[in-house]
């Protein structure tokens, strides 16, 4: 099963499909220096439950842009702000199919669904996005 992974670049957000379970790191991909690396972490902590239930099948990020087709994502809980002594808590790696910047106004009802949200409509959920993500440049 794919999904999408929208990552908000100022005033677009990058769009990128990605699936579960058969997500390995492909060989050369993730080198520094000559040396396999891990993949890069990516929070669900707003939707870990829509993560680990499968139900979310799209997310919008501010950054990311260099994603690309091909990357492979270690999903997790919490990535920033780990006190000492905590532990980043991995929920499964994803890999980026598909890649695209999009405006986040062009969100449809489908994608808040998507998103993890049924229940929220389209309007809700700009204004969580905005809430939560704190764009310094705007999404809209």
């Amino acid at each position: 099963m794919g999904a999408r992974v929208c990552i908000k670049a100022p005033n677009h957000v990058l769009d990128a499909d990605w699936g579960f379970a058969d997500a390995q790191p492909q060989q050369g991909q993730h080198h520094v220096k000559g040396i396999q690396t891990l993949p890069r972490n990516i929070s669900f902590a707003l939707t870990t439950d829509q993560f680990i239930n499968r139900t979310k099948t799209v997310t919008r990020r501010t950054g990311w842009k260099f994603l690309k087709p091909g990357d492979v994502l270690m999903g997790c809980k919490k990535c920033m702000g780990i006190k000492p002594g905590e532990k980043i808590e991995r929920l499964g790696l994803i890999r980026v199919v598909a890649a695209r910047r999009e405006r986040l106004n062009q969100i449809t009802d489908d994608d808040v669904v998507k998103e993890g949200f049924p229940n929220m409509s389209r309007q809700e959920f700009i204004k969580f996005f905005i809430d939560e993500m704190k764009p310094k440049y705007g999404v809209l």
